[in-house]
């Protein structure tokens, strides 16, 4: 999902995940680089016997695709620790998302809905939330 800079719109981004090839999303995995993490762990591993082996392998996927640390991703990825398929919330660039859907040749399958958010909050805020320090600091 991805929150606009004056958390008025909320979009959920998602890929049709049957027709769409599995490098194809590791590789957009590395790609994107999503603006914020919604929430403490992003994702849940299925199998018991091997969730915190892969959560943590998982999680750190997650933590590296945010900060766009690549080469990290790309470690993960190519070792099969992680799995790109775990569910998880990241809030994503809406351009970005589409950019790497149509270099990946994916962007069919991008599908995105958007639902309308009232937030009451101060333009600082807004510009705290969303990481953008030369704004704050403006508004300070």
């Amino acid at each position: 999902a991805q929150r606009d800079r004056h958390g008025e719109i909320e979009a959920e981004w998602t890929l049709d995940t049957p027709s769409v090839n599995r490098n194809k999303l590791s590789r957009m995995a590395v790609l994107l680089r999503p603006a914020a993490i919604a929430g403490g762990r992003q994702v849940w591993p299925v199998a018991e016997e091997q969730a915190d082996a892969a959560a943590a392998a998982s999680q750190r996927l997650v933590e590296a695709v945010a900060r766009g640390d690549s080469r990290e991703a790309g470690e993960l990825l190519a070792s099969g620790r992680a799995d790109v398929n775990y569910a998880g919330v990241v809030w994503l660039d809406a351009r970005r998302v589409a950019e790497a859907a149509l270099r990946e040749g994916a962007a069919a399958e991008l599908r995105a809905s958007r639902e309308e958010i009232r937030a009451d909050v101060s333009p600082l805020f807004l510009a705290a939330g969303n990481g953008d320090v030369a704004l704050v600091r403006a508004l300070l």
